[in-house]
């Protein structure tokens, strides 16, 4: 996942901190942000075509926003 959308969901985190993990190197490359998916960018041609839908970081950050929620209670 780009940086933008750790950003994203400690600022949307139900709780006090929140840490965002996660790896490199996978078989599906980056999970692009948006504004970077443009031919040509870096992050953008490692995924060689196997990126997943560009919308797909922002439908795991939601995912992971109403996960949070439903954990706090």
């Amino acid at each position: 996942l780009f940086s933008e959308y750790a950003d994203r969901l400690k600022a949307a985190s139900p709780f006090p901190h929140t840490l965002v993990v996660g790896y490199a190197n996978g078989y599906i490359g980056y999970v692009v942000a948006p504004e970077c998916a443009a031919e040509g960018v870096y992050e953008y041609r490692l995924t060689d075509g196997r990126s997943p839908d560009i919308s797909a970081g922002a439908m795991m950050n939601r995912a992971l926003i109403d996960l949070g929620e439903s954990l706090r209670g």
